[in-house]
């Protein structure tokens, strides 16, 4: 429960702040300021999300677009999915939740993206990469003690090797998802070895300032692609 708390940190500052003000307005000012400080700290964790991440990329740097989507197994568009892929043109898709239905759904892909490793489910862990650029590795495999399907790629791009590690750990919505979540990201760094480059990709159902993602970053020395790009929905 505890855990859920560190992922509202966005809607801690806008209620805190404004809650702030009118007591600030109403002459409370030392509950004023005491609600201001509290929406201080958090503002602490957010803000670095709008600093430091950018890349200047010289010109004439082959440049590869990676894109995720988590299609939603029972609920998701087939038609809006296609509309996104083709809209943004990535060179990499990641794809979880695909059922068998998602499956024939996205037989259309196989023009554009010829190569691929997939494992479709029923439930909503199935999970897939479509790749315009050869695969010279792939694997699935599975972290922890629930069997989650994980793909171990390795993608030959104008002359070097990429590895892409494409996962998705359970939601945190019991004690017990929880530690299947946990686990699964304590052992990523594992998999995703010392060799670079290297993506992660995926659905990890936290939020960038919680605990265990940032642990994860700190073990496997991966840069957050969403410093300096700002708070953004998932």
């Amino acid at each position: 429960v505890l855990d859920l708390c560190s992922h509202f940190r966005v809607q801690y500052v806008i209620t805190l702040s404004i809650l702030g003000i009118l007591l600030l307005v109403l002459h409370c000012r030392i509950t004023a300021i005491a609600f201001l400080l509290v929406a201080g700290v958090n503002a602490t964790q957010i803000l670095p999300l709008f600093f430091g991440g950018r890349i200047t990329v010289p010109k004439g740097t082959h440049v590869l677009r990676v894109m995720l989507l988590n299609v939603n197994t029972n609920t998701g568009d087939p038609r809006l999915v296609k509309l996104a892929i083709q809209e943004a043109n990535p060179d990499i898709i990641v794809l979880e939740e695909i059922s068998t239905r998602w499956m024939e759904e996205l037989a259309w892909l196989k023009t554009s993206y010829p190569y691929s490793i997939t494992r479709p489910r029923e439930d909503n862990f199935g999970i897939g990469c479509f790749c315009k650029e050869p695969l010279v590795e792939g694997e699935i495999a599975y972290l922890g003690v629930v069997r989650i399907p994980t793909i171990l790629a390795r993608i030959r791009t104008k002359g070097f090797l990429l590895r892409i590690v494409a996962t998705h750990p359970t939601p945190p919505t019991s004690r017990e998802y929880s530690m299947w979540r946990n686990r699964q990201l304590d052992l990523l760094p594992s998999v995703l070895g010392s060799q670079s480059p290297v993506i992660l990709v995926g659905d990890l159902n936290v939020t960038p300032w919680n605990s265990h993602f940032r642990t994860l970053l700190l073990r496997s020395g991966l840069r957050d692609s969403s410093r300096g790009q700002g708070f953004h929905p998932t």
